[in-house]
């Protein structure tokens, strides 16, 4: 066959024939018309129609000419062979236009840029129901689109692609029951979607992909029941969205998936009921973002992860009663927020959590009825915001935390009635502190709460809460007579002021609390008995929290 495309030799010589005063030949062919020979190295060429005679186009050529047409023949019959499919991109938008690709590009093998098959518009559906032609096809170097074809049931003719460069997406080909045609495919380099397809039931026919290089969504498949097809995928560059498939009941395939680098998200799967199929992942870089599943009742499937790089969200999940399953995670590096639960009655399961890079919040869970859970958490590198919890009582499972990095916010927490548990809280790492409308809260003079308020410049919101708690001037005055100064006693401390050593006499410490002029907690000691050593502190003044057996006391002292 031709492929249409010739070869113009513009050759200057003495010997050469001239037409229009030109002093060249023009010899214009196509390679089925060239032929050589080996005696004197002549060229004969039939000129195209318009040129000039085909008996003047005969000349002697030197055997360096002869080398050098003879590569740029190569060369372009090179190009003859890659041009079985055409330049760049490839749009199909219905399925005359499918069998007219198919006629002209029989051999395609290699889409060297994008190619889509179907429609841009929801609104402007195709007609394409067969695809068979397609199956020389082995790669495409760009994007990869199949969208928009509501008479398409199958992919039969894509059973040779193996690889896709760019985005692959698969979207609203509702008449789609398969992906079996996509059996060889083992590599997409940008993202895979595959989102509102209604007549798809499995991901089967993606056994042997193993890796997708950027975003894998799976979205908004009312049919899907299940990942399985999934069973190879071993690694996706970023983020794993599952959302919005109302059929689906397990995410069972994902067996050899231990990690994502970005976001994973699991919302609005009406009928997922765990999230058994996880078993596997130890680590998630970014958000994990679990919410919206009515039916689910457990956390179980993450029995295994470790740590979450960003935030951890569980939100709307109302069948939870607790966070069972999370029982290995040690480490969020964003935010923790758990938000309205109508069942959940504890955070048991969040037993190794010892650190929160920003904010926890606990917020709408109306059946909560305490912290257990975070027996172990230590710090929070953000706010903590305690809302509206209707059945909340206690807070003394933080009796661990000794460090925020934001605001402390307790709010319509409804039955709530004391602040024990953050007794331990470093006042000086509150930067703002909110107790509002908690209306049987009557504790909030805890030595945390004390200390923040010793501090007059440091702002709080105290309002609306039981008496005792109802306003700063009350927790202020509930701390003072929470201690008794020691002036006021037979208790004596000395040498005051002091190099470092100080006696106390006619009472035993148990505890001894130290705290800088500013509220800050400074140094913590247990059982000094009689007698305290604070020659490590630099000079100024300090104020002493004495705890004994028959009180709490304070001391003001000056460290020279």
């Amino acid at each position: 066959m031709f492929f249409g495309i010739y070869l113009v030799l513009y050759h200057r010589s003495k010997a050469s024939v001239t037409k229009s005063g030109k002093s060249f030949i023009q010899i214009i062919f196509t390679f089925k018309e060239l032929a050589t020979t080996t005696e004197g190295h002549i060229i004969t060429a039939r000129s195209k129609p318009g040129t000039i005679p085909a008996e003047q186009a005969l000349f002697k050529i030197s055997p360096m000419l002869k080398k050098h047409i003879t590569l740029l023949l190569f060369a372009i019959a090179g190009f003859g062979l890659n041009a079985q499919c055409p330049p760049g991109d490839v749009t199909l938008s219905s399925q005359a236009e499918v069998d007219a690709f198919v006629a002209d590009y029989p051999d395609c093998t290699e889409i060297a840029e994008n190619m889509r098959i179907g429609s841009l518009s929801s609104t402007n559906p195709t007609n394409i129901t067969d695809l068979s032609g397609l199956s020389s096809l082995t790669s495409i170097g760009g994007d990869f689109s199949i969208r928009v074809n509501p008479l398409l049931t199958s992919l039969t003719g894509l059973e040779q692609l193996t690889s896709i460069g760019g985005n692959f997406s698969i979207r609203i080909n509702h008449a789609l029951t398969s992906l079996t045609a996509l059996d060889q495919l083992t590599f997409i380099g940008g993202n895979l979607e595959i989102v509102n397809n209604n007549g798809l039931t499995s991901l089967i026919g993606l056994g042997n992909l193993t890796s997708i290089g950027e975003d894998l969504s799976v979205t908004s498949n009312n049919g899907l029941t299940s990942l399985t097809g999934l069973e190879n995928l071993t690694s996706i560059g970023e983020s794993f969205e599952i959302s919005e498939n109302g059929s689906l009941t397990s995410l069972i395939g994902l067996d050899l998936l231990t990690s994502i680098t970005g976001d994973l998200s699991i919302e609005n799967n009406f009928a997922l009921i765990s999230l058994t199929g996880l078993e596997q992942f130890v680590s998630i870089g970014e958000d994990l973002s679990i919410g919206f599943n009515a039916n689910i009742t457990s956390l179980t499937g993450l029995d295994q992860l470790i740590s979450i790089g960003g935030d951890l969200f569980i939100g709307f999940n109302p069948e939870i009663t607790n966070l069972t399953g999370l029982e290995q995670l040690s480490y969020i590096g964003g935010d923790l927020w758990i938000y309205k639960h109508a069942n959940l009655i504890s955070l048991s399961g969040l037993d190794q959590l010892a650190s929160i890079g920003k904010n926890l919040d606990i917020e709408e869970n109306s059946a909560l009825t305490s912290l257990a859970g975070l027996e172990q958490l230590t710090s929070i590198g953000g706010d903590l915001r305690v809302f509206y919890n209707a059945s909340l009582t206690s807070l003394i499972e933080l009796e661990q935390l000794t460090s925020i990095d934001g605001d402390l916010r307790i709010r319509f927490n409804l039955v709530l009635t004391s602040l024990t548990g953050l007794e331990n809280l470093d006042a000086t790492t509150i930067d703002n502190l909110f107790i509002s409308s908690n209306y049987q809260l009557s504790t909030c003079a805890i030595e945390s709460i004390c200390g923040y308020l010793g501090v007059e410049t440091n702002t709080a919101d105290i309002s609306g809460n039981a008496p005792g708690c109802a306003t700063r001037e009350e927790v202020e005055t509930a701390c003072m007579v929470s201690t008794t100064d020691i002036s006021q006693t037979n208790i004596e401390l000395f040498p005051n002021p002091t190099n470092g050593m100080l006696q106390l006499r006619n009472s035993t410490a148990e505890e001894v609390v130290v705290y800088t002029a500013q509220g800050q907690r400074i140094a913590h000691y247990v059982s000094p008995g009689q007698e305290l050593d604070l020659s490590a502190l630099p000079a100024g003044v300090y104020h002493l929290h004495l705890i004994a057996a028959d009180g709490a006391y304070a001391a003001r002292v000056v460290k020279q």
